[in-house]
């Protein structure tokens, strides 16, 4: 009996080193993020098309190769038929920014504050808890309150991010989700306390393949300072939205993962 030692391979040839070389080329600035339509993604697909054949994968993509073309949404912006009334009153087009995940059509109904639009058990904090959303069209604050329970990065990363606020919307039966950055004073309170400038409107890039399920719209302080009285009183405004969104999906190419490469029983030698 004899212990087998596998004897050592030289440094570069060790799938560690291979991989981290890969990774190190297809990262690098030379491929400038490898973004949609730029040289850096075509450098990096012909990169791993080499390496692939390299390995001995079997190509099952399109027209025999490495590569299986989809469609990729790459640009988003507001139509021209959107419009947004509230109270009556038609807002401007640059009072307002339609997020690229939001959904699209009309929809009708009242207005209701539900402050920023949070709601965990864990913090013990519901914004839904006294009010009715069924139905409704929801206006909640942008970003979190100015309290010791959001003071941690990632709860202002995940409880600000107006995804998270229209899921919750939508889960508790809103039309739509209207988003101003209006911040309540903070508690405990601050002596002199005066509302930071407000941030500027999000830009309708593109965000995942599908949609939130309601219109999501981002409405500056100006478009509502009229209504906040209102809506803190529990008023019923009425609001008129048509929402339509213009899409930009080019065809796309992809090396990896539905083509079901192969390594053949034996590898090349």
């Amino acid at each position: 009996m004899a212990r087998w030692v596998e004897p050592p391979l030289p440094r570069g040839d060790r799938a560690a080193d291979r991989i981290a070389q890969d990774v190190a080329w297809l990262a690098s600035k030379e491929r400038d993020g490898r973004g949609i339509g730029t040289e850096g993604l075509e450098e990096a697909g012909a990169h791993i098309e080499k390496r692939f054949a390299a390995l001995g994968l079997k190509p099952l993509g399109d027209g025999g190769g490495y590569r299986q073309r989809f469609p990729v949404t790459t640009a988003v912006a507001t139509s021209a038929a959107t419009a947004v009334k509230l109270d009556g009153v038609e807002l401007p087009k640059d009072a307002y920014a339609v997020m690229g995940f939001s959904a699209q059509g009309e929809v009708s109904g009242p207005m209701v504050l539900a402050g920023y639009g949070i709601t965990d058990p864990n913090l013990g904090i519901d914004h839904y808890a006294r009010i009715d959303a069924k139905g409704k069209v929801v206006v909640v604050r942008r970003f979190v309150p100015q309290t010791p329970a959001f003071a941690p990065t990632d709860r202002q990363r995940r409880f600000g991010d107006i995804r998270y606020k229209a899921w919750i919307a939508r889960e508790r039966g809103a039309k739509a989700l209207i988003v101003v950055d209006w911040p309540e004073p903070p508690s405990p309170p601050e002596k002199g306390f005066e509302p930071p400038p407000e941030a500027r409107l999000p830009s309708g890039s593109p965000e995942g393949p599908g949609d939130a399920g309601i219109p999501v719209l981002v409405v500056k302080r100006s478009a509502l300072t009229p209504l906040f009285p209102k809506l803190t009183a529990g008023t019923r405004i009425e609001s008129d939205l048509t929402i339509g969104l213009t899409k930009k999906t080019p065809m796309h190419s992809t090396w990896w993962g539905f083509w079901r490469a192969r390594r053949p029983s034996r590898p090349p030698s």
